[in-house]
Protein backbone atom coordinates (compact mmCIF):
# COMPACT_ATOMS: atom_id res chain seq x y z
CA UNK A 1 0.00 0.00 0.00
CA UNK A 2 1.33 3.43 -0.92
CA UNK A 3 -0.99 5.59 1.22
CA UNK A 4 -3.89 5.49 3.65
CA UNK A 5 -6.79 7.79 4.50
CA UNK A 6 -8.36 7.65 7.95
CA UNK A 7 -11.80 9.26 8.12
CA UNK A 8 -12.67 9.87 11.78
CA UNK A 9 -10.85 6.86 13.25
CA UNK A 10 -12.78 5.56 16.24
CA UNK A 11 -11.97 3.09 19.02
CA UNK A 12 -8.34 4.21 18.82
CA UNK A 13 -7.82 5.10 22.50
CA UNK A 14 -8.14 3.35 25.81
CA UNK A 15 -10.94 5.87 26.51
CA UNK A 16 -13.38 4.62 23.91
CA UNK A 17 -12.39 1.06 23.04
CA UNK A 18 -15.99 -0.18 23.13
CA UNK A 19 -17.99 2.96 22.40
CA UNK A 20 -17.43 6.69 21.94
CA UNK A 21 -14.92 8.52 24.10
CA UNK A 22 -16.57 9.13 27.47
CA UNK A 23 -13.91 11.59 28.64
CA UNK A 24 -13.17 13.26 25.30
CA UNK A 25 -9.86 11.49 24.76
CA UNK A 26 -7.89 14.43 26.13
CA UNK A 27 -6.59 12.81 29.30
CA UNK A 28 -2.90 11.97 29.61
CA UNK A 29 -3.74 8.41 30.66
CA UNK A 30 -5.72 7.77 27.45
CA UNK A 31 -3.38 5.86 25.15
CA UNK A 32 -3.64 4.28 21.72
CA UNK A 33 -5.24 0.85 21.58
CA UNK A 34 -2.77 -1.98 20.82
CA UNK A 35 -4.44 -2.51 17.42
CA UNK A 36 -3.11 0.90 16.38
CA UNK A 37 0.51 -0.15 16.00
CA UNK A 38 2.85 1.12 13.33
CA UNK A 39 6.28 0.27 11.98
CA UNK A 40 8.56 1.84 9.39
CA UNK A 41 6.67 0.00 6.62
CA UNK A 42 3.47 1.84 7.53
CA UNK A 43 2.18 3.81 4.54
CA UNK A 44 1.85 7.60 4.70
CA UNK A 45 -1.57 8.59 5.98
CA UNK A 46 -4.05 11.45 5.87
CA UNK A 47 -6.39 11.73 8.88
CA UNK A 48 -9.60 13.79 8.73
CA UNK A 49 -11.81 14.22 11.79
CA UNK A 50 -14.61 16.55 12.84
CA UNK A 51 -13.91 18.36 16.10
CA UNK A 52 -17.51 17.88 17.30
CA UNK A 53 -17.44 14.10 16.81
CA UNK A 54 -18.50 12.05 19.85
CA UNK A 55 -15.67 9.70 18.80
CA UNK A 56 -13.21 12.35 19.83
CA UNK A 57 -10.91 13.96 17.31
CA UNK A 58 -8.18 13.17 19.85
CA UNK A 59 -8.30 9.65 18.35
CA UNK A 60 -6.84 11.13 15.17
CA UNK A 61 -4.48 13.40 17.10
CA UNK A 62 -3.02 10.47 19.05
CA UNK A 63 -2.57 8.42 15.84
CA UNK A 64 -0.91 11.44 14.17
CA UNK A 65 1.39 12.02 17.16
CA UNK A 66 2.46 8.37 17.23
CA UNK A 67 3.14 8.18 13.50
CA UNK A 68 5.05 11.48 13.46
CA UNK A 69 7.14 10.45 16.47
CA UNK A 70 8.22 7.39 14.47
CA UNK A 71 9.10 9.46 11.40
CA UNK A 72 6.13 8.19 9.39
CA UNK A 73 4.55 10.74 7.07
CA UNK A 74 1.11 11.69 8.37
CA UNK A 75 -1.19 14.69 7.91
CA UNK A 76 -4.02 15.63 10.25
CA UNK A 77 -6.99 17.84 9.43
CA UNK A 78 -9.72 18.56 11.97
CA UNK A 79 -12.86 20.18 10.61
CA UNK A 80 -14.48 22.86 12.76
CA UNK A 81 -17.94 22.16 14.19
CA UNK A 82 -18.22 18.86 12.34
CA UNK A 83 -19.85 15.79 13.96
CA UNK A 84 -19.40 12.12 13.11
CA UNK A 85 -20.48 11.41 9.51
CA UNK A 86 -19.45 14.95 8.60
CA UNK A 87 -19.73 14.21 4.90
CA UNK A 88 -23.52 14.28 5.32
CA UNK A 89 -23.73 17.38 7.54
CA UNK A 90 -21.75 20.35 6.33
CA UNK A 91 -21.00 23.35 8.51
CA UNK A 92 -21.30 26.42 6.27
CA UNK A 93 -18.52 28.97 6.48
CA UNK A 94 -15.97 26.63 8.08
CA UNK A 95 -14.27 25.28 4.95
CA UNK A 96 -15.58 21.84 5.76
CA UNK A 97 -17.14 21.40 2.34
CA UNK A 98 -13.64 20.85 0.98
CA UNK A 99 -12.79 17.53 2.63
CA UNK A 100 -12.99 15.61 -0.67
CA UNK A 101 -10.79 18.25 -2.30
CA UNK A 102 -8.26 17.80 0.51
CA UNK A 103 -8.16 14.06 -0.16
CA UNK A 104 -7.59 14.77 -3.87
CA UNK A 105 -4.74 17.17 -3.04
CA UNK A 106 -3.18 14.63 -0.68
CA UNK A 107 -3.25 11.89 -3.33
CA UNK A 108 -1.65 13.96 -6.11
CA UNK A 109 1.97 12.93 -5.30
CA UNK A 110 0.93 9.26 -5.33
CA UNK A 111 -0.76 9.37 -8.75
CA UNK A 112 1.55 8.17 -11.49
CA UNK A 113 2.08 10.46 -14.46
CA UNK A 114 0.85 9.01 -17.80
Amino acid sequence: MQWGIGIYPAYAQSDGLDWNNTRGGNEDDSVLAPEFSFDLDTAPMLLIHGDADKWASMNSVKVWEKMRSMGIQCELHTLALRPHCFQREASPGTGSYTWLDRIGEYLQPFIAEP
